[in-house]
């Protein structure tokens, strides 16, 4: 069965992913070649509701629905730039083929290549400290440069740090979306969106154009971050949260699993799914550059840790920062232009997994009878 008809059969009000593996399995045995046609259709479901009176015989009007839909979902993606392709085509991801929950279909825009490449999931919560932010786009970054593939979920928090983090190495991203890939949620990431296409990177999702983000669907999108990756990477989380879901389905699928270990300065309430996971033996704790290095060369074997000797605390080493730059847009409501991006300064701080935390240069502020002070830092942040 090729795509176009695995879409039909799937778009069948109440054809579940169990019925629609037995009519594909039945078919690849038992037909030689397949007409997409309704009585034939419903041929094949009466021969499947004798094996399995489960199996209900759909209407004939529910069929001929069925292919109407499919041919709207075909033509309206071909003019939004959507791709499917569905299990049984050889572009498949092959890292995605081996889980046992598998899509049958992937709705693509980008580069569908860069999915079958060595590749790794950067995720963690929505709200990280600024440590978590950080080292969200350092681990990020660290991955682009092994030309390794950041897969993460397009949400604000790691997921974003991660992305960005990849971009800035000018790697190659992907962003596995809980809903139609005619839109981009949430809204304030549609210019990083942009940008991992620009980038040659890939959006991919298991609903059809204009589904609509439901709560379900990010739990369901957990299990292709997860499959997609060689490893999966814990930057900041709870004990509790979605980033669970997706080290629950890492666990598994027998994929990779680590952790950032958050330094006791740095320790917080969305660390301590870290920690958890760290002293439960679950995940590989990343406390220093060489720890990265080895999970690296887990994500690919070819690469061999050559940079520093072992066991050298991340906060040890010195590695420059990449400049910073901002893939947020500033969107206008109603316009028909293109998004402008934000400018912003060149980053030059360390971030603390890279070097002993040292303080920024203060800022100097004229008062109104041109006193000279200096700014004093948050003390709910750290001082880097």
């Amino acid at each position: 069965m090729n795509t176009k008809d695995i879409l039909t059969i799937n778009s069948i009000g109440g054809v579940g992913r169990k019925t629609l593996s037995e009519f594909i399995n039945y078919v690849e045995t038992k037909i030689s070649v397949f007409d997409l046609h309704h009585s034939t259709i419903e041929g094949i479901f009466k021969e499947l509701n004798v094996q399995n009176k489960k199996i209900k015989v759909p209407l004939k009007k529910d069929i001929d629905s069925a292919i109407e839909k499919t041919d709207l979902i075909l033509t309206s993606s071909d003019k939004n730039q959507i791709h499917i392709v569905s299990i049984k085509d050889l572009r498949y991801p092959s890292q995605l083929r081996d889980i046992e929950d598998y899509p049958f279909l992937l709705y693509y825009k980008g580069n569908l290549e860069c999915l079958s490449k060595p590749s790794a999931a950067v995720i963690g919560t929505r709200d990280p400290s600024s440590f978590g932010k950080q080292a969200g786009e350092r681990i990020g970054y660290r991955l682009a440069e092994q030309n390794i593939t950041v897969v993460s979920g397009l949400a604000k928090g790691c997921d974003t740090s991660g992305h960005i983090g990849c971009l800035k190495a000018n790697g190659k991203t992907v962003a596995v979306l809980a809903h139609g890939l005619d839109t981009v949620y949430p809204a304030e990431n549609r210019g990083l969106a942009a940008k991992i296409l620009e980038n040659d990177g890939c959006l991919v999702s298991e609903y059809a154009i204009n589904t609509k983000v439901l709560s379900s669907y990010f739990i369901a999108r957990d299990r292709i971050q997860a499959g997609l990756s060689k490893a999966v990477i814990v930057i900041e989380t709870d004990i509790k949260g979605g980033t669970m879901h997706t080290v629950n389905y890492s666990i598994t699928y027998n994929r990779y699993l680590a952790a950032v270990n958050h330094p006791s300065p740095y320790e917080n309430d969305k660390s301590r799914g870290n920690k958890m996971l760290i002293l439960e033996k679950n995940a590989q704790a990343l406390n220093t550059k060489d720890d990265i290095d080895i999970l690296i060369e887990k994500i690919n074997p070819s690469i061999k840790r050559t940079l520093f000797p072992t066991n050298i605390p991340i906060n040890e080493i010195y590695i420059p920062l990449f400049e910073g730059i901002d893939f947020n847009p500033t969107i206008k409501k109603k316009s028909g232009k293109k998004p402008r991006y934000k400018k912003s300064k060149p980053n030059t701080t360390q971030l603390p997994i890279d070097k002993d935390i040292i303080p920024l240069k203060t800022k100097k502020t004229r008062k109104k009878k041109e006193e000279i002070d200096t700014e004093k830092p948050d003390n709910n942040e750290p001082n880097i």
